[in-house]
C-alpha cells in the first residue's frame, strides 16, 4: 500500500527495505539502551598488613622470591571469570604483586563466584635496580607505599613510583615512571619497555605511546604485528600458532594459545567495568585489528 502511493507520487527510487524500517520506526516504540554495570555483592574489607620480606626488599634491594609476601600478578586473576578462557600461569613472571596488594576482601572465590569486582588497580611501583636487571618490577598497595615512605627516602635501595594505567587520550602517558619517584635523583632510564609491556597489560593500559611499544605488546601476546603472505595462516584474532613453519612471523610469547578472550573480559568487563574500548588501541588489537606507523601520526 506505502509503496504504491510512493509510487503514483514519483518515488519509485524509494527501497521496500527502507520503507519497512520506517514503518517499524513508526509502529514501535523507540528503546534505549543503558549499559547496566554488575556491582559485585557486598563484601567485608580485609585488613591491611605489612609483611616482613616487602620491608626487608625496600631496605635491602633483596627480593625474597619464595617468601608467601609475593606472587606473580597474573595469578592474582587466576579466580576471575576471565581465567576459564586462558591459564594464567603461562604469563612471564616480570612483574609481581604484594599480598596486601592482593587481598581486597575477606572472600573466598571459587568457579561460581569469581573475584571480578574486587581487582585492586595498579597505582605504586617499587624498583630496584638489580631487580630491574632481572626483569622485575612489584606492585605495592597504597597502605604498602604509605607505610614504607620513611624506610625508601631513608635506605635507598629501592624506588617507589607512581602509576596509572592509560585509559584516556586526554591524558598524557605515566608509564615512564617518572612522574613521580622517591628518591628523586633515581630515574628509570634502566627499564626496559619489555617489563613495562606486562605491567600495561596486567593494569588494563588501553592506549600505546608508540609503534615500538605496539611490537612489544604483540610480542607479549604472541599476536602479529606484520602483514602476512597467503601461505600464512593466523587466527582471526592475529594469534600466531607456536608450530607455524615462517620465518615472516614467529611466537615469541611462550604461551600455548591465543591470550585473547581472557584479555578482552580483563580489559572490558574487570578493569573498564563493562564500557566500550572498541576504540582504543587495545580495543583494535583484541579485535584482530593490526596498527600502522600512521595510528601514532596525529598522536
Amino acid at each position: 500500500m506505502m509503496y504504491e502511493l510512493c509510487q503514483q507520487f514519483g518515488l519509485a527510487e524509494l527501497r521496500t527495505s527502507s520503507l519497512q524500517e520506517e514503518q517499524e520506526r513508526e509502529l514501535s516504540p523507540e528503546t534505549e539502551q543503558e549499559t547496566q554495570v554488575e556491582r559485585p555483592p557486598p563484601a567485608q574489607p580485609a585488613r591491611h598488613s605489612l609483611h616482613a620480606d616487602v620491608r626487608k626488599f625496600v631496605r635491602s634491594g633483596v627480593f625474597t622470591r619464595s617468601t608467601t609476601a609475593f606472587q606473580p600478578a597474573f595469578a592474582t586473576l587466576q579466580l576471575t571469570s576471565a581465567a576459564k578462557h586462558f591459564d594464567v600461569r603461562e604469563f612471564q613472571n616480570n612483574v609481581w604483586v604484594t599480598r596486601d596488594f592482593s587481598k581486597v576482601v575477606e572472600e573466598s572465590f571459587g568457579s561460581e563466584n569469581y573475584s571480578d569486582g574486587f581487582q585492586r588497580s595498579v597505582q605504586w611501583i617499587l624498583t630496584s635496580k638489580d631487580e630491574v636487571l632481572k626483569e622485575r618490577l612489584l606492585v605495592i598497595s597504597p597502605y604498602e607505599a604509605q607505610k614504607l615512605l620513611p624506610d625508601v627516602e631513608k635506605f635507598q635501595h629501592v624506588s617507589l613510583r607512581l602509576y596509572s594505567p592509560w585509559v584516556n587520550l586526554g591524558f598524557e602517558s605515566l608509564d615512564h615512571l617518572n612522574l613521580y619517584t622517591v628518591p628523586q635523583a633515581q630515574n628509570c632510564s634502566a627499564i626496559p619497555r619489555n617489563l613495562i609491556t606486562p605491567l600495561n597489560v596486567f593494569s588494563g593500559q588501553l592506549y600505546l605511546s608508540d609503534y615500538r611499544d605496539y611490537i612489544h605488546l604483540c610480542d607479549f601476546l604472541g599476536l602479529a604485528w606484520k602483514a602476512a603472505d597467503g601461505t600464512v595462516g593466523f587466527g582471526p584474532d592475529g594469534w600466531i600458532p607456536p608450530t607455524l613453519p615462517t620465518n615472516i612471523c614467529v611466537n615469541i610469547s611462550g604461551l600455548s594459545k591465543s591470550p585473547v578472550p581472557f584479555l578482552k573480559i580483563l580489559f572490558a568487563k574487570i578493569r573498564q567495568e563493562c564500557q566500550s574500548i572498541r576504540k582504543t588501541h587495545m580495543g583494535k588489537i583484541l579485535e584482530g585489528v593490526r596498527l600502522h606507523v600512521e595510528d601514532w601520526a596525529e598522536s
